[in-house]
């Protein structure tokens, strides 16, 4: 009789969902909002993860699975089989549930669940590394108030300051006000502004994945060789860099080391700027073999699979999102 396993990433702006043969084809995809139960609710977080699952089943009829792992930018650390039973509630049974942080699926399929490290960069940040016994070394991750060094949010928010100091006359570079007056749909007269802005900045229940938006303006600014927007990345690199270093200094030699989050994977200023300060420290970077989905999707089989075989199958299987 076949077997089937779910994988699902509840991130900070999307929640994705596959359902997986035990040999690691992925017969379903599916896709929903935001699961951060930490700068949402656990309502909204379920909720999500709900949809993303019930859209990966589709027509296959699959009513129950295996084993499901889910990967959560709600959690610090391992959750409870319990919490994730919740969070997934009735859109598919499961005779195991996995909950883990959304770290430990990106760094799993990037390196196939083999010792090493991760810098993942989305709408926050953390680098995770993973020894041969299975110790954890997290640096950062310390979310967008106090951390989240080189994050969408944290590029969105260095992009925000340097415009208000351009409305405050600090400098004279308004580029940036003239594109987050238009992000946040603001107009009026300029005295109206400030105060405008500043009610749109500190709007209640503003979440980090609506200012991390803003990071997409920034990195098309400087491809446009807007040089304050493209210190801002270059500089967020470098902090994301600064993670990785010190996460590798708590190995016994050098680990390997991947990377993911929407930042680094498609922002060339950024990802140039991490890889060159990475290659000045000695440390080197391989390509993700997986996205995370697939690496809650290797996680939720690994037990009951060829490991070489799966992560074939999920390499040849396209990210449908």
């Amino acid at each position: 009789m076949p077997e089937y396993f779910l994988g699902v990433d509840a991130g900070g702006s999307h929640t994705r969902a596959i359902l997986v043969s035990s040999h690691g084809d992925v017969l379903g995809y599916g896709q929903a909002g935001a699961a951060n139960h930490r700068t949402g609710s656990f309502d909204s977080a379920a909720a999500a993860v709900q949809s993303a699952v019930s859209k990966a089943i589709g027509n296959t009829q699959i009513t129950e699975v295996v084993s499901a792992c889910i990967g959560s930018a709600g959690l610090e650390e391992s959750g409870s089989e319990e919490e994730g039973r919740k969070l997934l509630g009735n859109a598919l049974r499961a005779h195991k549930v996995i909950l883990d942080t959304d770290a430990y699926i990106a760094w799993a399929g990037a390196l196939g669940l083999q010792a090493g490290l991760i810098v993942i960069a989305g709408t926050g940040s953390i680098a995770l590394g993973i020894d041969a016994e299975g110790n954890r070394y997290r640096v950062g991750g310390w979310g967008p108030f106090f951390g989240d060094e080189g994050s969408a949010y944290a590029i969105a928010a260095g992009a925000i300051k340097e415009a208000l100091k351009a409305l405050d006359r600090r400098h004279d570079d308004t580029v940036l006000v003239h594109e987050l007056l238009k992000f946040a749909n603001l107009k009026g007269e300029l005295s109206e502004i400030p105060a405008k802005l500043t009610a749109w900045l500190y709007e209640a229940n503003k979440s980090p994945a609506v200012i991390a938006q803003f990071s997409l303006l920034v990195a098309k600014l400087a491809q446009e060789n807007h040089q304050v927007s493209r210190s801002i990345l270059e500089h967020s690199g470098r902090e994301l860099a600064e993670l990785a270093i010190m996460a590798a200094s708590k190995f016994t030699g050098i680990p390997r080391l991947s990377y993911g989050g929407s930042v680094l994977l498609r922002n060339r200023f950024v990802k140039e700027a991490f890889i060159s300060t990475l290659k000045y420290a000695g440390i080197g970077c391989v390509e993700p073999l997986l996205s995370p989905v697939k690496g809650a999707g290797l996680i939720a089989l690994s037990k009951t699979s060829d490991l070489t075989r799966a992560i074939e199958a999920l390499k040849r299987s396209a990210d449908n999102f």
